[in-house]
Protein backbone atom coordinates (compact mmCIF):
# COMPACT_ATOMS: atom_id res chain seq x y z
CA UNK A 1 0.00 0.00 0.00
CA UNK A 2 0.89 3.30 -0.88
CA UNK A 3 -0.13 6.75 0.36
CA UNK A 4 0.11 10.00 -1.86
CA UNK A 5 1.59 12.72 0.28
CA UNK A 6 -0.58 15.72 -1.53
CA UNK A 7 -2.43 16.27 -4.50
CA UNK A 8 -2.32 19.55 -7.10
CA UNK A 9 -5.52 20.66 -7.32
CA UNK A 10 -4.95 22.27 -10.84
CA UNK A 11 -8.24 24.76 -10.88
CA UNK A 12 -8.29 27.03 -14.21
CA UNK A 13 -10.90 29.77 -15.25
CA UNK A 14 -13.00 28.76 -18.69
CA UNK A 15 -11.81 32.24 -20.47
CA UNK A 16 -14.27 31.13 -23.58
CA UNK A 17 -17.27 30.39 -21.30
CA UNK A 18 -17.03 33.34 -18.73
CA UNK A 19 -17.84 36.83 -19.75
CA UNK A 20 -18.69 40.80 -17.79
CA UNK A 21 -20.50 42.08 -20.97
CA UNK A 22 -24.19 43.46 -19.80
CA UNK A 23 -26.60 41.41 -21.88
CA UNK A 24 -29.89 43.50 -23.54
CA UNK A 25 -33.08 42.92 -23.20
CA UNK A 26 -34.15 39.31 -24.79
CA UNK A 27 -29.61 38.78 -25.34
CA UNK A 28 -27.92 35.60 -24.53
CA UNK A 29 -24.15 35.13 -24.33
CA UNK A 30 -22.90 31.92 -26.01
CA UNK A 31 -19.48 30.90 -24.76
CA UNK A 32 -17.55 28.45 -26.92
CA UNK A 33 -16.98 24.85 -27.01
CA UNK A 34 -13.88 23.96 -23.83
CA UNK A 35 -12.07 20.67 -23.12
CA UNK A 36 -13.33 18.65 -19.97
CA UNK A 37 -10.69 16.01 -20.15
CA UNK A 38 -8.97 15.32 -17.22
CA UNK A 39 -11.25 17.55 -15.18
CA UNK A 40 -13.97 16.18 -12.92
CA UNK A 41 -16.31 19.06 -12.07
CA UNK A 42 -17.75 22.35 -14.06
CA UNK A 43 -18.20 25.08 -11.62
CA UNK A 44 -20.66 28.07 -12.68
CA UNK A 45 -21.22 31.26 -11.16
CA UNK A 46 -23.68 34.36 -11.92
CA UNK A 47 -24.73 37.59 -10.38
CA UNK A 48 -26.73 40.15 -12.76
CA UNK A 49 -29.59 42.23 -11.75
CA UNK A 50 -31.97 40.50 -14.39
CA UNK A 51 -33.96 37.25 -14.25
CA UNK A 52 -31.56 35.05 -16.40
CA UNK A 53 -32.03 31.28 -17.75
CA UNK A 54 -28.70 29.27 -17.18
CA UNK A 55 -27.64 26.44 -19.65
CA UNK A 56 -24.07 24.38 -18.72
CA UNK A 57 -24.19 22.23 -22.32
CA UNK A 58 -21.75 19.26 -22.70
CA UNK A 59 -20.99 17.48 -26.20
CA UNK A 60 -18.70 14.44 -27.13
CA UNK A 61 -16.68 16.34 -29.75
CA UNK A 62 -16.20 19.08 -31.73
CA UNK A 63 -15.28 18.40 -35.19
CA UNK A 64 -15.68 17.29 -37.95
CA UNK A 65 -19.44 17.64 -37.31
CA UNK A 66 -19.89 18.94 -34.22
CA UNK A 67 -20.65 20.18 -31.85
CA UNK A 68 -23.37 18.17 -30.46
CA UNK A 69 -25.00 18.97 -27.22
CA UNK A 70 -26.43 16.10 -26.29
CA UNK A 71 -26.80 16.96 -22.33
CA UNK A 72 -28.30 20.29 -21.10
CA UNK A 73 -28.53 21.19 -17.67
CA UNK A 74 -30.90 24.33 -17.45
CA UNK A 75 -31.48 26.81 -14.06
CA UNK A 76 -32.99 29.90 -13.44
CA UNK A 77 -32.02 32.78 -12.28
CA UNK A 78 -33.33 35.08 -10.20
CA UNK A 79 -31.95 38.88 -10.07
CA UNK A 80 -29.23 40.09 -7.28
CA UNK A 81 -29.48 36.33 -5.79
CA UNK A 82 -26.65 34.01 -5.32
CA UNK A 83 -26.22 31.61 -7.94
CA UNK A 84 -23.52 28.52 -7.87
CA UNK A 85 -23.51 25.27 -9.67
CA UNK A 86 -21.41 22.44 -10.19
CA UNK A 87 -21.96 19.59 -12.47
CA UNK A 88 -20.17 16.38 -13.05
CA UNK A 89 -17.71 16.64 -16.32
CA UNK A 90 -19.47 13.74 -18.59
CA UNK A 91 -18.58 14.50 -22.02
CA UNK A 92 -14.67 16.01 -23.73
CA UNK A 93 -16.29 19.58 -24.17
CA UNK A 94 -18.63 22.03 -22.56
CA UNK A 95 -20.37 25.54 -22.63
CA UNK A 96 -22.08 27.51 -21.00
CA UNK A 97 -25.18 30.03 -22.61
CA UNK A 98 -26.97 32.81 -20.63
CA UNK A 99 -30.41 34.09 -21.84
CA UNK A 100 -31.52 37.62 -20.15
CA UNK A 101 -35.30 36.75 -19.84
CA UNK A 102 -36.34 40.34 -19.03
CA UNK A 103 -37.01 43.08 -21.80
CA UNK A 104 -34.63 45.08 -19.76
CA UNK A 105 -30.99 45.06 -20.11
CA UNK A 106 -28.27 44.14 -17.51
CA UNK A 107 -26.37 47.03 -15.59
CA UNK A 108 -24.11 44.46 -14.47
CA UNK A 109 -23.59 41.09 -15.48
CA UNK A 110 -20.81 38.65 -13.93
CA UNK A 111 -20.33 35.00 -15.09
CA UNK A 112 -17.30 32.79 -14.50
CA UNK A 113 -16.86 29.09 -15.51
CA UNK A 114 -14.18 27.11 -13.86
CA UNK A 115 -12.47 23.89 -14.25
CA UNK A 116 -11.76 21.46 -11.29
CA UNK A 117 -10.06 18.41 -11.80
CA UNK A 118 -10.87 17.11 -8.36
CA UNK A 119 -14.65 17.70 -7.05
CA UNK A 120 -17.35 15.77 -5.75
CA UNK A 121 -20.63 16.81 -7.02
CA UNK A 122 -22.86 17.96 -4.19
CA UNK A 123 -24.37 21.60 -3.09
CA UNK A 124 -21.98 23.43 -2.24
CA UNK A 125 -23.45 25.20 0.84
CA UNK A 126 -25.99 23.87 3.71
CA UNK A 127 -29.43 25.03 4.76
CA UNK A 128 -29.47 27.36 8.25
CA UNK A 129 -30.63 23.71 9.23
CA UNK A 130 -27.10 21.95 8.10
CA UNK A 131 -29.02 20.16 5.70
CA UNK A 132 -28.03 19.98 2.14
CA UNK A 133 -28.74 22.88 0.09
CA UNK A 134 -30.63 21.19 -3.22
CA UNK A 135 -32.18 24.54 -4.21
CA UNK A 136 -29.86 27.08 -5.91
CA UNK A 137 -32.78 29.68 -4.93
CA UNK A 138 -35.19 27.32 -2.57
CA UNK A 139 -37.76 30.73 -1.42
CA UNK A 140 -36.40 33.63 -2.29
CA UNK A 141 -38.66 37.46 -2.28
CA UNK A 142 -36.90 39.40 -5.16
CA UNK A 143 -37.73 43.02 -4.39
CA UNK A 144 -38.36 44.35 -8.08
CA UNK A 145 -37.46 48.05 -8.02
CA UNK A 146 -39.02 49.01 -11.41
CA UNK A 147 -41.99 48.44 -9.39
CA UNK A 148 -42.10 50.34 -6.21
CA UNK A 149 -42.99 53.79 -5.65
CA UNK A 150 -42.36 56.68 -2.86
CA UNK A 151 -44.60 59.17 -2.88
CA UNK A 152 -47.09 60.49 -5.05
CA UNK A 153 -47.87 63.81 -6.91
CA UNK A 154 -52.10 65.37 -6.75
CA UNK A 155 -53.83 63.31 -8.89
CA UNK A 156 -50.50 61.29 -10.35
CA UNK A 157 -51.12 57.96 -11.93
CA UNK A 158 -47.82 56.28 -11.86
CA UNK A 159 -47.09 53.03 -13.78
CA UNK A 160 -44.51 50.74 -13.06
CA UNK A 161 -42.09 48.88 -15.40
CA UNK A 162 -43.04 45.24 -16.87
CA UNK A 163 -40.73 42.83 -14.82
CA UNK A 164 -40.27 39.19 -16.15
CA UNK A 165 -41.26 36.47 -13.15
CA UNK A 166 -41.09 32.96 -14.94
CA UNK A 167 -40.92 30.62 -11.96
CA UNK A 168 -42.22 32.91 -9.49
CA UNK A 169 -45.39 31.77 -8.10
CA UNK A 170 -46.76 35.27 -6.19
CA UNK A 171 -46.38 38.56 -6.27
CA UNK A 172 -46.53 40.41 -3.44
CA UNK A 173 -46.88 44.42 -2.29
CA UNK A 174 -47.19 46.31 0.59
CA UNK A 175 -47.96 49.85 0.65
CA UNK A 176 -49.10 52.61 2.76
CA UNK A 177 -49.94 56.40 1.79
CA UNK A 178 -51.49 59.35 3.91
CA UNK A 179 -53.94 59.96 0.69
CA UNK A 180 -56.46 57.30 -0.39
CA UNK A 181 -54.89 55.70 -3.79
CA UNK A 182 -56.12 53.03 -5.88
CA UNK A 183 -53.38 49.81 -6.81
CA UNK A 184 -53.67 48.04 -10.09
CA UNK A 185 -51.27 44.62 -10.75
CA UNK A 186 -50.85 44.19 -14.22
CA UNK A 187 -50.06 40.56 -15.79
CA UNK A 188 -49.17 39.80 -19.37
CA UNK A 189 -47.50 37.09 -21.94
CA UNK A 190 -45.73 39.32 -23.48
CA UNK A 191 -44.40 42.38 -21.64
CA UNK A 192 -46.17 44.65 -23.47
CA UNK A 193 -50.20 44.15 -22.83
CA UNK A 194 -51.79 43.61 -19.68
CA UNK A 195 -54.02 40.80 -20.32
CA UNK A 196 -55.35 40.25 -16.64
CA UNK A 197 -55.83 43.06 -14.34
CA UNK A 198 -56.46 43.25 -10.32
CA UNK A 199 -57.47 46.02 -9.20
CA UNK A 200 -57.97 47.74 -5.34
CA UNK A 201 -58.41 50.72 -3.48
CA UNK A 202 -56.68 51.07 -0.37
CA UNK A 203 -57.89 54.07 2.02
CA UNK A 204 -55.48 56.53 3.91
CA UNK A 205 -53.16 56.29 6.25
CA UNK A 206 -54.07 52.41 6.34
CA UNK A 207 -51.30 49.85 5.39
CA UNK A 208 -52.34 47.97 2.49
CA UNK A 209 -50.90 44.39 2.04
CA UNK A 210 -51.76 41.94 -1.21
CA UNK A 211 -50.27 38.76 -2.93
CA UNK A 212 -51.37 37.83 -5.99
CA UNK A 213 -50.91 34.22 -7.68
CA UNK A 214 -48.48 34.85 -10.78
CA UNK A 215 -49.98 33.38 -13.50
CA UNK A 216 -48.05 35.38 -16.33
CA UNK A 217 -44.57 35.90 -17.33
CA UNK A 218 -44.69 39.20 -17.11
CA UNK A 219 -46.09 41.64 -14.15
CA UNK A 220 -46.23 45.66 -13.21
CA UNK A 221 -47.94 47.69 -10.90
CA UNK A 222 -50.06 50.79 -11.18
CA UNK A 223 -50.76 53.28 -8.76
CA UNK A 224 -53.28 56.27 -8.88
CA UNK A 225 -53.44 58.91 -6.81
CA UNK A 226 -57.16 59.34 -5.50
CA UNK A 227 -56.52 62.91 -4.23
CA UNK A 228 -55.24 66.35 -5.54
CA UNK A 229 -53.60 66.61 -2.92
CA UNK A 230 -49.93 64.89 -2.74
CA UNK A 231 -49.33 61.54 -1.02
CA UNK A 232 -46.52 61.05 1.27
CA UNK A 233 -45.58 57.32 1.58
CA UNK A 234 -44.18 53.99 -0.02
CA UNK A 235 -45.25 51.18 -2.01
CA UNK A 236 -42.57 47.63 -2.53
CA UNK A 237 -43.41 45.24 -5.03
CA UNK A 238 -41.32 41.64 -4.71
CA UNK A 239 -41.81 38.47 -6.43
CA UNK A 240 -41.87 35.05 -4.61
CA UNK A 241 -40.48 31.62 -5.80
CA UNK A 242 -42.47 29.53 -3.21
CA UNK A 243 -45.97 31.20 -1.79
CA UNK A 244 -49.14 30.28 -1.78
CA UNK A 245 -51.24 33.48 -1.95
CA UNK A 246 -53.91 33.17 0.46
CA UNK A 247 -54.93 36.17 2.94
CA UNK A 248 -52.32 37.41 5.30
CA UNK A 249 -54.53 36.94 8.42
CA UNK A 250 -57.73 35.88 9.71
CA UNK A 251 -60.74 37.90 11.00
CA UNK A 252 -61.40 38.04 14.92
CA UNK A 253 -63.57 34.42 13.97
CA UNK A 254 -60.68 33.15 12.63
CA UNK A 255 -61.80 33.09 9.11
CA UNK A 256 -59.53 33.60 6.36
CA UNK A 257 -59.84 37.95 6.02
CA UNK A 258 -61.06 38.30 2.32
CA UNK A 259 -60.82 41.90 2.38
CA UNK A 260 -58.24 44.34 3.06
CA UNK A 261 -60.62 46.95 4.33
CA UNK A 262 -64.19 46.46 3.08
CA UNK A 263 -66.00 44.30 0.95
CA UNK A 264 -65.82 45.51 -2.49
CA UNK A 265 -67.95 44.54 -5.59
CA UNK A 266 -66.03 44.49 -9.20
CA UNK A 267 -66.11 48.56 -9.70
CA UNK A 268 -64.57 49.13 -6.30
CA UNK A 269 -67.59 50.22 -4.51
CA UNK A 270 -67.76 49.21 -0.79
CA UNK A 271 -70.07 47.42 0.48
CA UNK A 272 -71.71 48.47 3.81
CA UNK A 273 -73.60 47.73 6.88
CA UNK A 274 -75.97 49.67 9.26
CA UNK A 275 -75.12 50.31 13.18
CA UNK A 276 -77.55 47.48 13.98
CA UNK A 277 -75.80 45.19 11.40
CA UNK A 278 -77.93 44.77 8.26
CA UNK A 279 -77.01 45.42 4.71
CA UNK A 280 -77.52 48.67 3.11
CA UNK A 281 -79.16 47.33 -0.06
CA UNK A 282 -81.20 49.70 -2.60
CA UNK A 283 -83.77 48.63 -5.45
CA UNK A 284 -82.50 51.15 -8.28
CA UNK A 285 -85.53 53.26 -9.48
CA UNK A 286 -85.81 54.65 -13.39
CA UNK A 287 -86.09 58.26 -13.22
CA UNK A 288 -85.98 59.02 -17.07
CA UNK A 289 -85.33 57.36 -20.54
CA UNK A 290 -87.55 54.56 -22.08
CA UNK A 291 -87.18 52.03 -25.11
CA UNK A 292 -87.45 52.08 -28.66
CA UNK A 293 -90.21 50.27 -30.00
CA UNK A 294 -92.54 52.55 -31.71
CA UNK A 295 -92.42 54.01 -35.14
CA UNK A 296 -92.13 57.32 -33.96
CA UNK A 297 -90.06 59.23 -31.81
CA UNK A 298 -92.39 59.54 -28.58
CA UNK A 299 -91.66 63.45 -28.19
CA UNK A 300 -93.69 62.46 -24.87
CA UNK A 301 -90.34 61.34 -23.46
CA UNK A 302 -87.64 62.81 -26.16
CA UNK A 303 -86.52 65.62 -27.99
CA UNK A 304 -84.65 65.66 -31.26
CA UNK A 305 -83.13 68.53 -33.08
CA UNK A 306 -81.70 68.04 -36.80
CA UNK A 307 -79.08 70.37 -39.04
CA UNK A 308 -78.69 70.08 -42.28
CA UNK A 309 -80.60 66.99 -42.88
CA UNK A 310 -79.54 64.82 -40.11
CA UNK A 311 -82.32 62.71 -38.18
CA UNK A 312 -83.50 60.19 -35.39
CA UNK A 313 -85.45 57.60 -36.43
CA UNK A 314 -86.79 54.57 -34.86
CA UNK A 315 -86.28 51.57 -36.40
CA UNK A 316 -86.14 47.68 -35.30
CA UNK A 317 -86.73 48.26 -31.72
CA UNK A 318 -83.76 51.28 -31.47
CA UNK A 319 -83.17 54.80 -32.41
CA UNK A 320 -80.90 55.71 -35.03
CA UNK A 321 -79.08 58.85 -35.05
CA UNK A 322 -77.41 59.33 -38.58
CA UNK A 323 -75.95 62.93 -40.43
CA UNK A 324 -76.99 61.91 -43.84
CA UNK A 325 -75.14 63.07 -46.54
CA UNK A 326 -75.82 66.60 -46.28
CA UNK A 327 -73.03 69.03 -45.80
CA UNK A 328 -72.56 69.40 -41.95
CA UNK A 329 -75.22 67.12 -40.78
CA UNK A 330 -75.79 66.86 -37.22
CA UNK A 331 -78.47 65.56 -35.32
CA UNK A 332 -78.93 65.80 -31.00
CA UNK A 333 -81.42 64.18 -28.74
CA UNK A 334 -81.76 64.39 -25.16
CA UNK A 335 -84.47 63.37 -22.68
CA UNK A 336 -87.83 65.88 -22.02
CA UNK A 337 -87.29 65.34 -18.42
CA UNK A 338 -84.15 65.93 -16.40
CA UNK A 339 -83.39 63.20 -13.69
CA UNK A 340 -83.40 64.37 -10.24
CA UNK A 341 -80.12 64.39 -8.06
CA UNK A 342 -80.70 64.05 -4.37
CA UNK A 343 -78.07 64.25 -1.33
CA UNK A 344 -77.11 60.64 -0.17
CA UNK A 345 -77.91 59.08 -3.36
CA UNK A 346 -75.83 57.97 -6.65
CA UNK A 347 -77.23 58.44 -10.24
CA UNK A 348 -76.49 55.69 -12.64
CA UNK A 349 -76.74 56.80 -17.00
CA UNK A 350 -76.95 53.17 -19.03
CA UNK A 351 -77.22 52.88 -22.72
CA UNK A 352 -76.60 49.78 -25.17
CA UNK A 353 -75.34 51.02 -28.56
CA UNK A 354 -73.17 51.14 -31.38
CA UNK A 355 -71.28 53.18 -33.62
CA UNK A 356 -70.66 53.02 -37.65
CA UNK A 357 -66.78 53.48 -38.53
CA UNK A 358 -64.58 56.42 -37.29
CA UNK A 359 -64.97 59.32 -39.57
CA UNK A 360 -62.70 62.73 -39.52
CA UNK A 361 -64.67 65.99 -38.90
CA UNK A 362 -67.25 63.32 -37.19
CA UNK A 363 -67.78 63.54 -33.41
CA UNK A 364 -70.69 61.84 -31.30
CA UNK A 365 -71.15 61.79 -27.38
CA UNK A 366 -73.22 59.82 -25.08
CA UNK A 367 -74.08 60.39 -21.77
CA UNK A 368 -75.61 62.95 -19.51
CA UNK A 369 -75.78 66.75 -19.68
CA UNK A 370 -77.68 70.29 -18.74
CA UNK A 371 -78.15 73.13 -20.36
CA UNK A 372 -80.74 75.88 -19.79
CA UNK A 373 -81.60 76.02 -23.22
CA UNK A 374 -80.98 72.27 -24.24
CA UNK A 375 -80.35 70.78 -26.87
CA UNK A 376 -77.24 73.72 -26.04
CA UNK A 377 -74.84 72.09 -23.01
CA UNK A 378 -72.96 73.70 -20.51
CA UNK A 379 -72.97 70.57 -17.98
CA UNK A 380 -72.54 67.03 -18.51
CA UNK A 381 -70.30 63.95 -18.34
CA UNK A 382 -69.95 61.86 -21.68
CA UNK A 383 -68.12 59.46 -23.42
CA UNK A 384 -66.69 61.36 -27.17
CA UNK A 385 -65.81 59.48 -29.95
CA UNK A 386 -63.78 62.53 -32.20
CA UNK A 387 -62.83 61.01 -35.60
CA UNK A 388 -60.98 58.15 -34.20
CA UNK A 389 -60.26 59.50 -30.71
CA UNK A 390 -62.13 58.15 -28.30
CA UNK A 391 -62.73 60.39 -24.65
CA UNK A 392 -64.58 60.50 -21.65
CA UNK A 393 -65.68 64.18 -20.91
CA UNK A 394 -66.73 66.08 -18.33
CA UNK A 395 -68.37 69.74 -18.64
CA UNK A 396 -68.68 72.43 -16.21
CA UNK A 397 -69.97 75.94 -16.51
CA UNK A 398 -69.05 75.43 -20.24
CA UNK A 399 -65.70 74.39 -20.05
CA UNK A 400 -64.69 70.71 -20.94
CA UNK A 401 -62.24 68.61 -19.12
CA UNK A 402 -61.18 65.61 -21.29
CA UNK A 403 -59.12 62.21 -20.59
CA UNK A 404 -58.22 60.48 -24.23
CA UNK A 405 -56.81 56.67 -24.90
CA UNK A 406 -53.69 56.42 -23.44
CA UNK A 407 -54.10 58.06 -20.05
CA UNK A 408 -57.38 56.06 -18.53
CA UNK A 409 -56.69 54.91 -14.87
CA UNK A 410 -59.49 52.00 -14.91
CA UNK A 411 -59.34 48.62 -14.92
CA UNK A 412 -58.97 48.12 -19.18
CA UNK A 413 -55.56 49.91 -18.93
CA UNK A 414 -54.94 53.63 -20.41
CA UNK A 415 -56.09 52.28 -24.03
CA UNK A 416 -59.12 51.65 -25.00
CA UNK A 417 -60.09 50.99 -28.47
CA UNK A 418 -64.46 51.66 -28.87
CA UNK A 419 -64.76 49.98 -32.42
CA UNK A 420 -68.49 49.03 -33.98
CA UNK A 421 -69.42 46.36 -31.75
CA UNK A 422 -72.71 47.53 -29.43
CA UNK A 423 -71.30 47.81 -25.73
CA UNK A 424 -73.27 49.17 -22.96
CA UNK A 425 -71.94 52.05 -21.75
CA UNK A 426 -72.56 53.52 -17.69
CA UNK A 427 -71.84 56.25 -16.22
CA UNK A 428 -72.10 57.00 -12.24
CA UNK A 429 -72.08 59.96 -10.47
CA UNK A 430 -72.27 61.51 -7.16
CA UNK A 431 -71.11 65.68 -6.38
CA UNK A 432 -67.21 64.27 -5.89
CA UNK A 433 -66.67 61.72 -8.03
CA UNK A 434 -68.03 60.22 -12.06
CA UNK A 435 -67.19 56.35 -12.80
CA UNK A 436 -66.86 56.07 -16.57
CA UNK A 437 -67.81 52.10 -17.37
CA UNK A 438 -67.82 50.06 -20.83
CA UNK A 439 -69.31 46.46 -20.19
CA UNK A 440 -69.26 46.07 -16.71
CA UNK A 441 -65.42 47.46 -16.36
CA UNK A 442 -64.24 50.69 -14.78
CA UNK A 443 -62.54 52.44 -17.66
CA UNK A 444 -61.78 55.77 -15.79
CA UNK A 445 -62.93 57.56 -12.56
CA UNK A 446 -63.11 61.42 -12.20
CA UNK A 447 -62.44 62.69 -8.82
CA UNK A 448 -63.59 66.26 -8.12
CA UNK A 449 -61.16 67.30 -5.08
CA UNK A 450 -61.72 71.48 -5.11
CA UNK A 451 -65.23 72.14 -7.21
CA UNK A 452 -67.57 69.77 -8.00
CA UNK A 453 -67.08 68.38 -11.72
CA UNK A 454 -70.72 70.01 -12.93
CA UNK A 455 -72.73 73.41 -11.68
CA UNK A 456 -75.59 70.94 -11.67
CA UNK A 457 -76.12 67.16 -10.75
CA UNK A 458 -79.53 66.72 -12.28
CA UNK A 459 -79.03 65.74 -15.66
CA UNK A 460 -80.70 64.93 -19.09
CA UNK A 461 -79.51 62.44 -21.15
CA UNK A 462 -77.93 63.55 -23.81
CA UNK A 463 -77.08 61.98 -27.44
CA UNK A 464 -75.17 63.53 -30.91
CA UNK A 465 -73.91 63.22 -33.53
CA UNK A 466 -72.59 66.22 -35.54
CA UNK A 467 -70.68 66.47 -38.92
CA UNK A 468 -67.87 70.09 -39.61
CA UNK A 469 -65.58 71.39 -41.85
CA UNK A 470 -68.32 70.50 -44.91
CA UNK A 471 -68.18 66.50 -44.64
CA UNK A 472 -71.03 64.83 -45.84
CA UNK A 473 -70.18 61.05 -44.98
CA UNK A 474 -73.06 59.34 -43.02
CA UNK A 475 -72.02 58.90 -39.45
CA UNK A 476 -74.73 56.65 -37.37
CA UNK A 477 -75.22 56.42 -33.71
CA UNK A 478 -77.45 53.08 -33.44
CA UNK A 479 -79.19 53.60 -29.21
CA UNK A 480 -81.12 50.44 -28.15
CA UNK A 481 -82.25 52.04 -25.09
CA UNK A 482 -81.09 55.14 -22.54
CA UNK A 483 -82.03 55.76 -19.39
CA UNK A 484 -80.60 56.96 -15.98
CA UNK A 485 -81.87 55.52 -12.62
CA UNK A 486 -81.14 56.78 -8.86
CA UNK A 487 -79.82 54.16 -6.74
CA UNK A 488 -81.50 54.71 -3.89
CA UNK A 489 -85.32 54.79 -3.05
CA UNK A 490 -87.73 57.01 -5.40
CA UNK A 491 -89.17 59.41 -2.45
CA UNK A 492 -87.31 61.32 0.07
CA UNK A 493 -88.56 63.24 2.89
CA UNK A 494 -91.23 65.77 1.91
CA UNK A 495 -91.47 69.67 2.98
CA UNK A 496 -94.50 71.57 2.92
CA UNK A 497 -95.60 75.26 2.08
CA UNK A 498 -98.98 76.90 3.62
CA UNK A 499 -100.34 79.72 1.99
CA UNK A 500 -104.22 81.15 3.73
CA UNK A 501 -105.81 83.81 1.18
CA UNK A 502 -105.06 85.04 -2.46
CA UNK A 503 -101.59 85.47 -2.72
CA UNK A 504 -99.60 87.02 -6.43
CA UNK A 505 -97.16 83.66 -5.61
CA UNK A 506 -95.60 81.98 -3.69
CA UNK A 507 -92.28 80.07 -4.60
CA UNK A 508 -91.65 76.93 -3.03
CA UNK A 509 -88.19 75.57 -4.63
CA UNK A 510 -85.74 77.17 -7.31
CA UNK A 511 -84.93 73.25 -8.81
CA UNK A 512 -86.53 70.22 -9.86
CA UNK A 513 -87.94 68.30 -7.30
CA UNK A 514 -91.84 65.79 -6.97
CA UNK A 515 -95.04 67.41 -5.97
CA UNK A 516 -96.74 64.83 -3.70
CA UNK A 517 -100.10 66.27 -2.19
CA UNK A 518 -102.29 69.30 -2.24
CA UNK A 519 -104.69 69.95 0.79
CA UNK A 520 -107.66 72.51 0.59
CA UNK A 521 -109.77 74.13 2.66
CA UNK A 522 -112.28 77.36 3.68
CA UNK A 523 -112.90 77.46 0.00
CA UNK A 524 -114.57 81.23 -1.35
CA UNK A 525 -116.60 80.89 -4.03
CA UNK A 526 -114.20 82.28 -7.47
CA UNK A 527 -111.19 80.78 -6.11
CA UNK A 528 -108.44 79.89 -8.61
CA UNK A 529 -105.36 77.99 -7.81
CA UNK A 530 -102.29 78.03 -9.99
CA UNK A 531 -99.10 75.58 -9.61
CA UNK A 532 -96.35 76.02 -12.03
CA UNK A 533 -93.29 74.32 -12.87
CA UNK A 534 -91.03 77.35 -12.72
CA UNK A 535 -90.31 80.17 -10.21
CA UNK A 536 -92.70 82.69 -11.38
CA UNK A 537 -95.90 82.29 -13.55
CA UNK A 538 -94.35 82.37 -16.53
CA UNK A 539 -93.75 78.28 -15.77
CA UNK A 540 -95.39 75.75 -17.25
CA UNK A 541 -98.80 75.16 -15.88
CA UNK A 542 -98.81 71.76 -13.81
CA UNK A 543 -102.62 72.23 -12.56
CA UNK A 544 -105.35 74.47 -12.10
CA UNK A 545 -108.34 74.28 -10.50
CA UNK A 546 -110.46 76.51 -12.16
CA UNK A 547 -112.76 78.89 -10.65
CA UNK A 548 -114.00 77.08 -7.44
CA UNK A 549 -117.12 77.07 -5.68
CA UNK A 550 -117.74 77.63 -1.81
CA UNK A 551 -116.08 75.06 0.82
CA UNK A 552 -115.95 74.65 4.13
CA UNK A 553 -114.86 70.75 4.22
CA UNK A 554 -111.14 70.35 3.21
CA UNK A 555 -110.11 68.09 0.46
CA UNK A 556 -107.02 66.68 -1.09
CA UNK A 557 -105.39 66.28 -4.26
CA UNK A 558 -103.00 63.24 -4.86
CA UNK A 559 -100.03 64.28 -7.42
CA UNK A 560 -98.34 60.79 -7.31
CA UNK A 561 -94.87 62.38 -7.01
CA UNK A 562 -95.42 64.26 -10.06
CA UNK A 563 -91.95 65.09 -10.80
CA UNK A 564 -91.53 69.03 -12.26
CA UNK A 565 -88.30 70.57 -13.52
CA UNK A 566 -87.45 74.03 -12.95
CA UNK A 567 -89.14 74.86 -9.69
CA UNK A 568 -92.31 74.88 -7.99
CA UNK A 569 -94.75 78.18 -7.61
CA UNK A 570 -98.01 78.85 -7.59
CA UNK A 571 -100.66 81.92 -7.13
CA UNK A 572 -104.14 82.23 -5.25
CA UNK A 573 -105.98 84.61 -7.18
CA UNK A 574 -110.23 85.60 -7.41
CA UNK A 575 -111.07 84.94 -3.78
CA UNK A 576 -109.48 83.06 -0.80
CA UNK A 577 -108.51 79.87 0.35
CA UNK A 578 -106.37 77.85 2.43
CA UNK A 579 -103.87 75.79 0.24
CA UNK A 580 -101.12 73.12 1.82
CA UNK A 581 -98.69 72.28 -0.79
CA UNK A 582 -96.44 69.03 0.00
CA UNK A 583 -93.19 68.12 -2.26
CA UNK A 584 -90.13 67.06 -2.20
Amino acid sequence: MSFFSKFLQNVIESTLNSSTANLAGGASFTGTADSTLGVAGIQVSLYTDQNCTVYIEQSPDTTPTGPHWDLSDEYRYFADTNFGVTVQAISSYFRVRVANSGIVPTNYFRLQSVLCPIVEVVPRTLTEFGSLKTAVVENVASTCSGNCKTNLTGSQEWEGSWQEVYNQSAIQLIAKFDQDYTVYIDQGQDGTTADITDTWTALANEGFSISVASIAPYFKVRVTNGSASAATGKLTTAATAIFNPLPRKLDEHGHLETSVNHIKDGYGFQLENTPMGEMRTVIPVRLIGSTFDSATLDTNFWTSTAVSGGTSTPTSGALLLSTNTTANGAITVNSLRRARYVAGSSLRFRTQLLLSAAVTNNKRRWGIAYGSTMPTITDGAYFELNGATFSIVTLRDGVETRVSSGNFNGSYGPNFTVGTANRSYEIYWTNGKVYFVIADTILHTVTASTTTWSITMSHYIFLDNVNSSGISSNSTIECRVASIYRLGNITTQPTHKYQSGTTAGVICKYSIGNLNQAIISNVTNNSVITIYDGTTTGGTIIWSSGTMTAQTTPFDLDFKNLPFHTGLFFTITGANCNLLLIYE
